[in-house]
């Protein structure tokens, strides 16, 4: 039987897993843990810094406890403000990755699209640019119809990809 990638991959994940585990045993006071958590979290995540928040709940404040790669010694936010004071107020995640990620996916398939219409506009010179310009003022025209940001996205889409058969 041979590993995949995704085997080994999988492997890996799990050895680390576990060294951190073993560290994280050996840590005996609080703030040592939550250090060690945190920049384990950061690099599994890929993030150029992190912060863990406390709830100061006298006060009706998020207190930074752990502030990574940023020079201010503490972080005071009021519940329900930002993110961080959102998810710490409601209990409920916010996923800004799957945020990033659609934006990403969007900008490609938006370019994927001009670079289709830029194509069949070329093949005759006096309609290079056809396709964008439609596309423009078809925006425009949505923008003074008052339609909605999705609804502007979609006639942008329709306009640009109109010459495609």
């Amino acid at each position: 039987m041979t590993n995949t990638l995704a085997d080994t991959e999988k492997s890996k994940d799990l050895s680390n897993l576990l060294d951190i585990s073993l560290t994280m045993i050996e840590k005996t006071d609080l703030s040592s843990l939550l250090s060690l958590i945190m920049e384990e979290a950061t690099k599994t995540m890929n993030a150029d810094r992190s912060t863990l928040y406390l709830v100061d709940r006298e006060r009706n404040e998020l207190v930074s406890f752990i502030a990574q790669q940023s020079g201010i010694k503490e972080i005071r936010l009021p519940l329900g403000m930002g993110i961080a004071g959102h998810v710490a107020e409601t209990g409920k995640t916010v996923n800004i990755e799957n945020a990033r990620l659609h934006e990403e996916r969007e900008k490609t398939f938006l370019s994927a699209i001009k670079a289709l219409s830029a194509a069949i506009d070329r093949r005759d010179p006096v309609t290079a640019g056809h396709s964008e310009r439609v596309a423009r003022l078809s925006v425009d025209i949505g923008n003074s119809l008052g339609l909605t940001k999705n609804e502007l996205k979609m006639l942008n889409y329709a306009a640009t990809l109109h010459e495609c058969r």
